[in-house]
């Protein structure tokens, strides 16, 4: 009978102690992924070109984005650009742009150059043009596009809306490291 009952307890502890371990498994693992996931991108779609001329190596995220970053790295300093894109219903000629971040923040360029052009097979569609702006930013710009992510951006007259901008933040991101 004595026997029987420290068996008991005895398996009673086991299974504690097997469902502490499962239940620290899973913890660690979900707290790991939302960290992972949240910071995670994958920097080798950062793709680089040296010139053969310089010194100078041009890496460049994505450039088929709405947001997309540009680094050119020499032996004594680094520039780096962005471009940015949103779509328009007329063809309206002017400059500058606004940028707002997740925090509340802006980033306001108004003088830089808007170009705009037709989208191939725009025929017929409502937002036929793209307006679009390449322009070399600051290192507090930098610094603030790596923490804040776009959220709207205003090109001249035209704004366009941005979801799930996390990976062009992380994209700038894998930038700033290479």
């Amino acid at each position: 009978m004595i026997l029987g009952y420290y068996l008991d307890r005895l398996n009673f502890l086991i299974v504690k102690i097997n469902s502490a371990l499962v239940i620290g498994f899973l913890l660690s693992f979900s707290i790991g992924f939302a960290q992972n996931g949240a910071d995670s991108f994958d920097c080798s779609q950062i793709t680089s070109k040296p010139d053969r001329y310089t010194d100078e190596i041009t890496f460049k995220t994505k450039a088929d984005e709405p947001i997309s970053f540009v680094k050119i790295k020499s032996k004594d300093s680094s520039f780096y650009y962005l471009r940015i894109a949103v779509k328009g219903a007329g063809a309206a000629l002017g400059d500058g742009f606004t940028l707002l971040l997740d925090n509340g923040e802006k980033v306001i360029k108004e003088d830089e150059e808007i170009s705009i052009r037709v989208l191939p097979g725009a025929a017929g569609k409502v937002k036929p043009y793209e307006y679009s702006a390449f322009v070399e930013l600051t290192d507090a710009d930098v610094a603030l596009l790596s923490q804040h992510s776009i959220v709207s951006a205003k090109l001249y007259i035209y704004e366009s809306d941005f979801k799930n901008t996390q990976p062009y933040m992380q994209s700038l991101k894998c930038l700033t490291q290479k």
